[in-house]
């Protein structure tokens, strides 16, 4: 049995000076759905800090909400110490230096690589040739070979439009990077560069928000993890190094409706994906 006691939630979490993120007390409903009852999360630069749940437990609502793709009904958020409760669009987000790659591949068919890349950027002081060479070295840097950024965006493969995408959030230089799941559709040796690249950031003091169902992503990429369940946070900023995977299975499924079709207790959803770790 996990040890909960400085784990679990239990009132608004204790920020350390100079968190990235601190959100505290969070909900959100839809209609009759409440998608996030009480959800907390703080994340401190220099960190991966991966936030895990069965389906429907209000990971991607946390993240949208972050992203400034949904607004709280309730609830407290802090970027950098400033208030951003009323964040309104992704736009707003970047401003205050979030930027998110979700699992969705959003680029627009028609269009270049190179516009796919500065898609929704607000205006800098780059040059176009700047521009051109920003969105060619990031991509080297996730694809492992140059690319010609004026190619059509559908010249890629699925995994090189994803890569587009992350280098879409990489070129507004975030504080905060939040990676929603936006593995699944990478190739392996993409993934592995785009983790590299993460490493990079965090040593600069850059905070990475992670969603994957993944366990082997989570155990190499993650320093912290946090655990959501029914949209109410249940255990916070857990040390990854100190956890195992049965642990995080327990605190995913514990007091739900049995094993949803799993097998020995464990989601369904979770079963394929615990294989390598035995």
């Amino acid at each position: 049995m996990i040890d909960h006691t400085a784990a679990v939630r239990g009132g608004e979490p204790e920020a350390s000076t100079g968190s990235r993120v601190v959100a505290t007390g969070i909900s959100k409903s839809f209609g009759a759905t409440q998608a996030l009852v009480r959800a907390d999360l703080e994340v401190r630069p220099g960190e991966v800090h991966t936030v895990m749940g069965e389906n429907g437990s209000g990971k991607s609502t946390l993240v949208k909400i972050l992203s400034g793709v949904h607004r709280p009904d309730a609830g407290s958020l802090l970027i950098d110490g400033v208030t951003a409760t009323g964040l309104r669009t992704p736009a707003q987000a970047r401003v205050r230096g979030i930027s998110t790659v979700f699992q969705e591949v959003l680029t627009v068919p028609g269009s270049s690589i190179l516009e796919n890349v500065w898609l929704g950027a607000r205006r800098s002081g780059a040059s176009a040739s700047e521009r051109r060479q920003r969105a060619s070295d990031v991509l080297e840097r996730l694809l492992g070979a140059p690319v010609d950024v004026d190619r059509p965006i559908g010249s890629l493969s699925l995994s090189g439009r994803q890569a587009c995408c992350v280098a879409r959030s990489l070129v507004a230089d975030p504080q905060v990077l939040i990676l929603d799941e936006s593995t699944s559709a990478l190739d392996v040796a993409t993934r592995d560069r785009l983790f590299s690249v993460v490493r990079e950031l965090t040593s600069r003091g850059v905070g990475v928000v992670f969603i994957s169902h993944r366990m082997d992503e989570v155990f190499e990429i993650s320093t912290v993890v946090t655990v959501l369940r029914a949209g109410t946070t249940v255990a916070s900023r857990l040390d990854i190094g100190s956890t195992s995977v049965a642990q995080l299975v327990q605190l995913m499924a514990e007091a739900s409706e049995g094993a949803r079709g799993g097998t020995d207790g464990l989601p369904a959803a979770l079963c394929c994906r615990c294989e390598t770790f035995g």
